[in-house]
């Protein structure tokens, strides 16, 4: 499932899309397919500003700078990849 998950997001990223939502809520599966759903606060790299204005996404899945500063990245989308591959070890975050 993980490799689905990388997969889905190498090509998001591969497109230089932020999608600064990811968490399982917005992960869907279709004959045992994944699939990256909900692209409401994606944004292009070329179009997201050093620092938002306002925080996007799901605070449990939000790396520090983006929860506290605002900052997003391709690092934001990694760091809830993490939280979502501990959530699958643990059954909890």
């Amino acid at each position: 499932m993980l490799k689905q998950i990388i997969t889905g997001y190498k090509a998001i990223y591969n497109n230089d899309i932020v999608h600064r939502d990811l968490k399982p809520a917005n992960i869907f599966m279709s004959s045992h397919t994944l699939k990256i759903a909900d692209f409401g606060f994606a944004v292009k790299i070329s179009d997201l500003k050093k620092r938002e204005n306002y925080n996007v996404g799901s605070p449990v899945y939000m790396p520090y700078e983006a929860l506290n500063d605002n900052i997003y990245s391709f690092k934001s989308d990694i760091w809830a990849i993490g939280v979502i591959y501990y959530e699958m070890l643990t059954g909890r975050t």
